[in-house]
């Protein structure tokens, strides 16, 4: 029996969306509906690299995709699309913020306690972006409008850092070879 390429797309969205919650489970470690689980282990890791650095602020970057595609669908957009089909949303949002690097903490436990707060935050943004379509709330700052030509630098310029990241994901692994650190 042959499935189709949405099938096998579907197929694929459960398993993604199942392996992070029987992990996360297992290591008694919150579940999210927005957001992937934070890579503990690698966190730590490059917040002491940058503290050893003399590093003063981390930079997070909360990106919300509309649900409209450039063919119309109505859908919640993935990279998969972005890989496979070359579909973008037509608006990206980014939330970004900045933190002293102080405020993550010293020990390993309080980084991990910071991240998971973090994450849990933006879990409620995004859900909040779910609804509303905007990050946009009285204690925000308002939108900024980008031109046409800047929005395509934008997205490839996303489409490369989420690319480097995986890549910088996979390095640490590799470099550790532990499961204490991941």
């Amino acid at each position: 029996m042959l499935l189709a390429a949405n099938q096998i797309l579907s197929l694929i969205n459960c398993i993604r969306l199942l392996l992070p919650v029987a992990y996360a489970k297992k290591l008694n470690y919150p579940v999210y509906k927005y957001v992937m689980l934070p890579r503990v282990g690698a966190f730590i890791a490059a917040v002491q690299r940058l503290k050893e650095q003399g590093c003063q602020n981390i930079k997070d970057v909360t990106i919300g995709y509309s649900r409209s595609t450039p063919w119309g669908k109505k859908q919640i957009y993935n990279l998969l699309d972005a890989l496979l089909i070359h579909a973008f949303p037509l608006r990206v949002h980014m939330h970004l913020r900045q933190f002293d690097i102080s405020s993550v903490g010293e020990t390993e436990e309080e980084m991990k306690f910071w991240l998971f707060k973090r994450f849990k935050e933006k879990d409620c943004l995004l859900y909040h972006f779910d609804i509303h379509q905007s990050f946009s709330s009285p204690d925000l700052s308002p939108p900024m409008e980008i031109s046409p030509s800047a929005k395509l630098v934008i997205k490839d310029l996303l489409f490369w850092m989420v690319m480097q990241l995986l890549l910088f994901g996979f390095l640490i692994k590799i470099y550790f070879i532990s499961d204490d650190y991941l």
